[in-house]
């Protein structure tokens, strides 16, 4: 029997005989600072007035009644002393977030408490039963993931495992602990007794119980909480649970395929929540991945579902009428279009498993701890490079060495790609290949094939020549190889290169802190107070050339590919412009790449040109049928041979008459 609505009710008469579970289908706790301040702030501003505290309304609490049949047997005794189970459809981050409030208030107990700590206890914290056996008036679900974090780490019950776990939510759990027990631990007594006392009767609540009839989950799903919209994936769980009870045959499936969900959505959270990620990064992360698998299943209008794509998408799938869109979208009007199966229990048990089992191999990408994967995003990290790498990881189980050819094949195209004017694949078009993996459209050897002969497409250096001049004809900013954004890739796989020619074990710089990395002018570019003779050496081959390209002339021999080196780590920037004798101490013990240009007797012209000369050589021998002449090693180098170190562009003598 479903009790009348109860509106401006305290917190005493909310938790009287109630016991609240957050059901399956919520979301994890998700408020942060401004919730939390809210909050506070909002406690601080009550007033007293004429010895009371003023109302405050808080919000709307809907509860569902759980029947006895889902009430845990260790959890009954209390059922059968008068208590109602319910479960929070809507309103849990506030109770969530007062319980903790409440919870750090108690431990703080003291005498001049209106209560004794046990009775405050047993009024908003827990029941118990025996020494061995409680039952915590608010909790999760036990099949929730976060279930025995709540008890051992923010209840912190020691008969609870603790389970030493990191995903955003535990995070968010973790933070408004720290957040009240700062607060509280800096107020006075007197302070934290008026503040109990605002919490017990200021605070006021409608209640709204929900009848049996009407479908919780849909409920759910046209609610927000407080501020936070919920992301894709967690109304595509509750969409997930609505559309199972509607169309299973009997409760006992619609509980079986839900225990397929629970399980498949912890994993999923478990996996995407593996990182220190704020709210905001973690729904960015849930978007991300949620649109890369759907690019697996189903063809985007593109090359991969965008996020706002991907959300009209998936809800397609998953609708009472699925079976009215098109199972795959089109750049164009397409006759015979093939329709979206009708949702049934199989289509949702499928999806589900499938999901959970994509999403370790998308973290074990997007985490980066494998140092080839972590390489080959340096070079691209696009959503259609890692959801490619992701499947190849799934299907490693099918066939290691397959997988392994594939992933080392990426890693060559990728780097040949970021070489201009060698490019000879669209790296969207990963997606595609991932996508036909995945639905069994090819095989591996399929995939390698074509990477294979794209591989083989001939080098054409006069290419490489034009793109690379092209790079040189800014005036503002940086210009030549500062521009090219593969350049610090490239200077980093020159580090392994020397790493193994010193043979030594271990490495200077890490691919880890690629993006740290910075990349240093030898001869810097503000040569005048200690390089000025270096750069007359070079100068006076350039007499004959116009004002302006004098002055470019300067700017090329700066900022061609033999004068700039990767820094092991930010160096000082007073020494930056420092003379050749100070660098070259720095040098020596830095990066591979420094600790080469550090055994340079002097650095000038010749020695900018030999080390260019050896890292195009290293290129040459990075992409197979790749080759420079004399001619074009100059040009590469230096835009046009005009520019090259030793060619004389000095104006005719003038003749005796």
């Amino acid at each position: 029997m479903v009790k009348s609505n109860e509106s401006n009710i305290n917190l005493p008469s909310l938790f009287s005989k109630k016991v609240f579970r957050i059901p399956d289908y919520q979301r994890g706790y998700a408020w942060l600072d401004r919730q939390l301040t809210e909050l506070w702030e909002d406690l601080e501003d009550i007033e007293l007035v004429d010895g009371e505290y003023r109302n405050h309304f808080t919000g709307t609490i809907s509860l569902k009644q759980i029947p006895l049949s889902e009430i845990p047997e260790t959890d009954k005794w209390l059922s059968n002393n008068g208590f109602y189970f319910y479960d929070v459809v809507d309103g849990q981050q506030r109770l969530t977030t007062l319980v903790i409030l409440l919870f750090e208030l108690i431990q703080l107990w003291a005498e001049g408490y209106p209560d004794k700590k046990e009775e405050l206890q047993k009024n908003y914290i827990y029941r118990e039963y025996s020494d061995d056996l409680r039952t915590y008036l608010f909790s999760y679900r036990e099949t929730d993931n976060n279930y025995d974090f709540l008890l051992s780490e923010i209840f912190e019950d020691k008969n609870v495992p603790c389970v030493d776990k990191v995903n955003i939510y535990v995070n968010n759990l973790r933070y408004a602990k720290s957040f009240f027990k700062d607060k509280l631990e800096k107020m006075e007594l007197g302070e934290r007794i008026k503040l109990f006392s605002k919490i017990q009767t200021a605070l006021v609540f409608d209640v709204k119980y929900i009848d049996d009839s009407v479908d919780v989950q849909a409920v759910f799903e046209t609610m927000n909480n407080r501020g936070k919209p919920l992301t894709i994936l967690e109304r595509l769980k509750n969409r997930l649970y609505y559309l199972a009870s509607k169309c299973s045959p009997s409760n006992d499936v619609t509980l079986s395929i839900n225990n397929v969900i629970n399980k498949s959505w912890k994993i999923i959270y478990s996996q995407l929540g593996m990182s220190e990620l704020d709210a905001y990064k973690s729904q960015e992360a849930e978007d991300e991945f949620i649109s890369a698998y759907l690019t697996v299943i189903r063809r985007p209008t593109y090359y991969s579902f965008s996020e706002k794509e991907a959300e009209k998408k998936i809800f397609e799938m998953f609708s009472n009428r699925a079976q009215n869109y098109p199972l795959h979208y089109s750049r164009t009007e397409v006759d015979d279009v093939e329709m979206e199966p009708k949702v049934t229990t199989s289509k949702i048990r499928e999806f589900v498993l499938d999901i959970a089992d994509f999403v370790p191999n998308w973290c074990e990408v997007i985490k980066g701890e494998d140092n080839q994967l972590r390489k080959i995003l340096c070079m691209s990290s696009s959503k259609e490079v890692k959801l490619f790498l992701a499947e190849l990881l799934r299907l490693k189980d099918v066939n290691l060495d397959l997988a392994t050819e594939c992933i080392n094949l990426t890693e060559k195209l990728l780097f040949r790609n970021s070489i201009p004017g060698l490019f000879v694949m669209d790296e969207r078009t990963f997606a595609t290949k991932a996508r036909d993996l995945h639905t069994g459209d090819k095989k591996m050897d399929d995939v390698i094939s074509d990477l294979k002969e794209r591989l083989a497409e001939p080098c054409i250096p006069s290419n490489m020549v034009s793109q690379f001049r092209n790079l040189f004809n800014y005036v503002r900013g940086n210009i030549g190889y500062h521009r090219w954004w593969g350049l610090r890739y490239f200077l980093m796989e020159y580090e392994e290169y020397l790493q193994k020619e010193m043979k030594e074990p271990v490495p200077h710089v890490s691919w880890e802190n690629f993006f740290d990395i910075s990349i240093e002018h030898i001869m810097p570019k503000n040569y005048s107070d200690n390089w000025q003779p270096e750069m007359d050496e070079y100068k006076k081959y350039k007499q004959g050339l116009s004002d302006d390209d004098s002055s470019k002339s300067e700017r090329i021999l700066l900022n061609t590919l033999g004068n700039l080196t990767i820094l092991m780590q930010r160096k000082n920037a007073s020494l930056q412009d420092s003379p050749w004798v100070d660098k070259k101490v720095r040098y020596s013990t830095g990066s591979y790449n420094e600790i080469e240009v550090s055994k340079t007797v002097q650095w000038n012209q010749d020695a900018i040109l030999k080390r260019g000369m050896k890292l195009l050589h290293f290129m040459e021998s990075k992409i197979e049928g790749l080759h420079f002449n004399e001619q074009e090693i100059n040009e590469m180098l230096f835009g046009h041979e005009q520019y090259a170190v030793g060619i004389s562009i000095n104006p005719a003598p003038m003749l005796e008459t």
